[in-house]
């Protein structure tokens, strides 16, 4: 298939103009009129993953984030950024990225889904399409129990070693959000949708402070931790819709270790 191909099957499904407007989806670097026989699929487009890409001779590299941000200004081997672009280009290996317009088309609800979150509804808004609101993270009301009962509920759906709480684990929820990825400015989304409970990613000092005076107990699960997920999602649809394409996962796991 040609890498243009692949692209109107991936924005039909996830379309450029459902994504953030700071956000820069779509294709990152690369030949929208190459041939196309295998993908791999990461989370990042990483040194790790740039090199097992290369290794294993895909034509396409699919991630959830992508590899440019902001400007830059030079692509050279003496710039972190530019070093990967670099060898993605030298090795004809197109580079995509489906960002937050994953998010909003999917991340969200199979995250709910996943906690097992019955009827949620959207926790930020990003715009309104013939009437119906879409947008980033989900909250919902649920069954009274305390909020370690749901984290434990969390570690155990999404096979995580670990979280981060702020706030009280006793305490009695009765409504919990989960936003996947970075949740610093989740708070006042999951306070003014009266959440007893947040789930997110990318708390800080700070954050975490103002999260238990406002009342909301918060579990940091870790960026990766929630959205790793996108991988084998991605892979799924790629298997279905792509024929004759050899879908290939990297999963290269947090970035840090706790000792």
């Amino acid at each position: 298939m040609k890498c243009r191909e692949i692209m109107e099957i991936i924005e039909e499904l996830f379309p450029l103009d459902s994504a953030c407007d700071w956000d820069n989806p779509g294709l990152i670097a690369g030949d929208g009129e190459s041939e196309v026989r295998s993908i791999m699929v990461a989370l990042d487009a990483t040194e790790e993953v740039v090199n097992a890409a290369a290794a294993q001779h895909v034509d396409m590299l699919l991630t959830h984030h992508p590899l440019i941000f902001g400007k830059i200004r030079k692509i050279n081997t003496d710039d972190i950024v530019g070093k990967r672009l670099l060898k993605l280009i030298q090795k004809g290996i197109n580079c995509y990225a489906v960002h937050t317009n994953f998010d909003v088309k999917a991340m969200a609800s199979l995250a709910a889904s996943m906690l097992g979150l019955e009827a949620p509804e959207v926790l930020e808004v990003t715009r309104v399409v013939d009437g119906v609101e879409e947008g980033v993270g989900r909250v919902s009301d649920v069954y009274e129990s305390s909020a370690q009962i749901w984290i434990e509920k969390l570690k155990a759906s999404f096979e995580l070693e670990n979280v981060i709480v702020y706030g009280d684990t006793d305490k009695i929820v009765k409504r919990v959000a989960i936003s996947p990825g970075s949740g610093k400015g989740m708070l006042e989304h999951a306070v003014a949708k009266k959440a007893d409970l947040l789930i997110t990613g990318d708390i800080g000092h700070h954050d975490g402070l103002d999260a238990v005076e406002s009342g909301i107990t918060v579990v940091d699960a870790g960026h990766y931790g929630l959205e790793y997920i996108f991988i084998d999602y991605m892979a799924k649809v790629l298997e279905h819709k792509c024929n004759d394409v050899r879908i290939i996962t990297c999963k290269a796991g947090v970035p840090y270790k706790i000792l």
